[in-house]
């Protein structure tokens, strides 16, 4: 089973904060770099605690995703994750990302390369995708989840609760496994 979520395959990331707006240390790209073990990305947090974040892979070809592994840094963690596929007809682009290895954050919505319109986001509800607060990585399989539900061009973590005072999620490492179709 191929990793997906290479940026050497073209894959791209973007991601709704990165601490104080510094993309080269904390950029959503640095989460897929397999490369480098000591890389992040790193959101900014809120004085209230409050997060509602969220980071999108455009893989800008169809893939079958089979599984999730992700590392965060313990007490930086998203406690309540949710997974959400765009329709594989569309893939999400940026607006500003002008090489692979350049990375932005954007508010606005991810948009279909074929078709220039907005990703119609489809919530994975089987996903089951529970973080635990800790440093190891983990793994969430997808293959009980339907087939249909899994083919895409692009995917969508959304955080809604962390274990942070602040409301901040680090992740070091984010891969996503499956299948070129």
């Amino acid at each position: 089973m191929p990793l997906l979520s290479c940026p050497s395959t073209g894959t791209t990331a973007v991601s709704s904060s990165v601490l104080n707006k510094n993309s080269k240390l904390y950029g959503p790209m640095n989460a897929l770099d397999v490369s480098n073990e000591s890389t992040c990305w790193n959101s900014d947090g809120q004085a209230d605690g409050d997060i509602d974040l969220s980071f999108v892979i455009n893989f800008h070809r169809t893939v079958l995703i089979e599984e999730l592994k992700i590392q965060f840094q313990g007490g930086f963690v998203s406690e309540e994750c949710s997974l959400y596929t765009a329709a594989a007809a569309a893939a999400a682009t940026t607006t500003t990302t002008t090489t692979t290895t350049t990375t932005t954050t954007s508010s606005a919505p991810a948009k279909s390369s074929e078709t220039g319109s907005p990703l119609k986001w489809k919530e994975v509800d089987d996903a089951d995708i529970e973080p635990e607060n800790i440093n190891s990585v983990q793994i969430f399989p997808l293959g009980h989840v339907d087939e249909n539900d899994r083919v895409c061009n692009a995917i969508k973590l959304c955080f809604q609760s962390g274990t942070d005072f602040y409301g901040r999620v680090i992740i070091y490492k984010l891969e996503v496994w499956g299948e070129e179709q």
